[in-house]
């Protein structure tokens, strides 16, 4: 099952995470070889991509991988919606292991704020 966090973020900002995915026992799952995606949908039609976020394996082998999600200016999510609303968008981190089977590691809403002024 999916680790369950939700994502704060202002427009105008960056945000990153590390993680490190473990079995039942408390070992690092090794990654060597899986591809990782991070999509953000609309709330509406959660089949249309909003954003693509940014997934890197830091550390395969010892199941360590980041993850960035940009609201800055330039990109889709500065740019979604009316810039007074709060919009809850779901997301999720998805891995492909070598063998073929997806499976979601990481999934929330990312919570899109009105961000202030950098002018």
């Amino acid at each position: 099952m999916a680790a369950r966090i939700d994502i704060p973020l202002r427009r105008n900002e960056v945000w990153g995470r590390t993680f490190t995915l473990s079995d039942n026992s408390g070992q690092p799952y090794d990654l060597t070889g899986a591809v990782a995606q991070f999509h953000v949908r609309s709330r509406t039609n959660n089949t249309a991509l909003v954003i693509a976020g940014t997934v890197d394996l830091t550390d395969a082998a010892y199941g360590k991988f980041s993850a960035i999600l940009r609201a800055d200016e330039g990109s889709a999510l500065f740019n979604y919606g009316d810039p007074l609303h709060v919009d809850n968008l779901p997301f999720d981190i998805r891995l492909t292991l070598p063998n073929g089977i997806r499976r979601a590691i990481v999934a929330g809403n990312v919570i899109l704020q009105r961000g202030i002024s950098h002018d």
